[in-house]
């Protein structure tokens, strides 16, 4: 565990119960820098897996979270489609905020300043630029989901007959059900991941009850896994 989360290229880094042991998320630049990850990843524990699975992630939606306040939610979601690199750029010192943002988004500008060798009118500056470039999307936080009584859960899914219609049938139907916060689009062995939150295994069994009675038409497969641990989580790879 200590060589994959100390790798410069993993984002995150989890400890699973269901189907798979780990789950790995590693940011690259290219198919090529993939390929390099994966080579030494294989050589170095081609002995201790059974079996794994490659997933690339086409599409981010965000829901609203409404696991603590048990509110009613809307069908309100923010979508982020990875698309070819844009032309903006961004230097070290943009990656050493970004970083120390990720670590804590509570961070003063006076500690950000200090732990970033720039002035503060500097840091305001390029915090904003990166704003502007929808580089900083929002400032958000982690939860302990011992302390808070949660479970989170992922469920891998493997769809067919899936038109766009039905595609944002399923995204609008996912952000009013509770518990749902996240839904990834993936290439690879499958189709689409489903994160939510719950406090008990039965609201857990509900929720998937409702999503596969809803959706029996194009979900042909889910695999659903239990978040043990988190050993490392970095939405900014290579720093």
């Amino acid at each position: 565990v200590n060589y994959i989360k100390n790798k410069d290229e993993v984002q995150g880094l989890s400890k699973t119960e269901g189907i798979y042991d780990l789950e790995i998320g590693i940011g690259v630049k290219n198919i090529i820098d993939l390929h390099i990850f994966l080579k030494d990843f294989d050589n170095k524990f081609e002995k201790c897996i059974n079996e794994k699975a490659i997933s690339i992630v086409v599409e981010r939606v965000y829901f609203r979270r409404n696991g603590l306040t048990q509110q009613n939610k809307d069908n309100s979601k923010e979508r982020h489609i990875h698309q070819k690199n844009s032309n903006i750029k961004i230097n070290n010192l943009d990656l050493k905020i970004l970083s120390e943002l990720n670590r804590n988004s509570r961070i003063t500008l006076v500690e950000l300043s200090k732990k970033t060798n720039a002035s503060i009118e500097t840091i305001v500056k390029r915090i904003k630029n990166l704003e502007k470039n929808e580089i900083i999307l929002k400032y958000s936080i982690g939860w302990n989901y011992e302390k808070i009584n949660q479970i989170r859960y992922n469920i891998l899914i493997k769809l067919h007959r899936l038109t766009d219609k039905k595609w944002e049938n399923f995204l609008n139907f996912c952000a009013k059900t509770p518990g749902i916060f996240k839904i990834h689009r993936i290439l690879g062995e499958w189709d689409a991941e489903i994160n939510l939150e719950t406090s008990n295994y039965y609201e857990y069994k509900k929720i998937v009850g409702d999503i596969e009675h809803s959706f029996s038409d194009i979900i042909k497969e889910k695999y659903p896994h239990i978040i043990h641990t988190f050993y490392k989580y970095n939405s900014i790879p290579l720093v």
